[in-house]
């Protein structure tokens, strides 16, 4: 069994805690949106939980979507 994919949690954690870009991330799951805050963040990085949203919140969400990217990127 391999130890070293990216689906484990601690391998994900370790490649994902090399980002240096700002992220706003948006989760569907209480435990993705645990997992991203549990993670180094910058005063620019955004994590929200829209728990009722399914796998394409961004389409079914389109204009709450839109308005929180948007006002991210403007605080940038």
């Amino acid at each position: 069994m391999r130890t070293d994919s990216v689906g484990r949690a601690t391998v994900s954690a370790r490649y994902l805690t090399q980002r240096a870009a700002p992220r706003l991330t948006v989760h569907a799951q209480a435990a993705a949106a645990a997992f991203e805050r549990s993670l180094p963040l910058t005063d620019a990085d955004e994590v929200h939980l829209w728990e009722e949203a399914g796998h394409f919140l961004h389409q079914e969400r389109s204009i709450e979507f839109n308005t929180l990217a948007l006002d991210w990127l403007r605080r940038l």
